[in-house]
């Protein structure tokens, strides 16, 4: 495995950090959920990577808050992606990569977060997408902890790093 890599006229050292895309989303949402029906959140980031054989770390933190209470009522989380912008998500596979977690009064509220090293083998644009799920069809709030205009609220955020190989 080389040390550096020319890129773009320049040297870069393997594994050193090429760009990043950082998002702060503060957006109450909120997703009436159906059981087993992962919903797109509007935590959403995009980064064009600048070499094809470079990875790109996502790391995402999405807080949330149910109307419901109950261990069975928590949100779990996944990312999906969409190289090209075709307007077409796929996730990387079946599994969670979030944490699933439960909620013991209506409205409260949690962060979890999650990451992944994707081996995108292209130049073209991605956008990442966090998604969300539950087991109920329950009211799934994301930024918000509570039920009234006066409530604390909370925020999101996606980072993506472009990583030289």
């Amino acid at each position: 495995m080389p040390l550096t890599k020319i890129i773009g006229g320049g040297v870069a050292a393997s594994g050193s950090i090429l760009q990043i895309v950082h998002v702060l989303y503060d957006t109450e949402q909120s997703l009436t959920q159906s059981a087993n029906t992962p919903q797109a959140t509007g935590l959403t980031a995009t980064i064009t990577p600048t070499d094809v054989t470079s990875k790109i770390l996502v790391t995402y933190s999405l807080c949330t808050s149910s109307n419901n209470t109950g261990a069975a009522y928590g949100g779990y989380h996944m990312i999906y992606h969409d190289i090209g912008q075709t307007g077409s998500d796929t996730a990387f596979n079946s599994r969670f990569f979030g944490s699933r977690f439960g909620q013991y009064s209506n409205y409260q509220m949690a962060n979890s977060g999650g990451q992944i090293y994707h081996d995108h083998n292209t130049t073209s644009a991605i956008d990442y997408t966090v998604y969300i799920d539950n087991n109920n069809a329950a009211t799934i709030y994301i930024n918000r902890g509570g039920s009234g205009d006066t409530a604390l609220n909370g925020v999101s955020s996606i980072t993506l790093m472009e990583i030289g190989q």
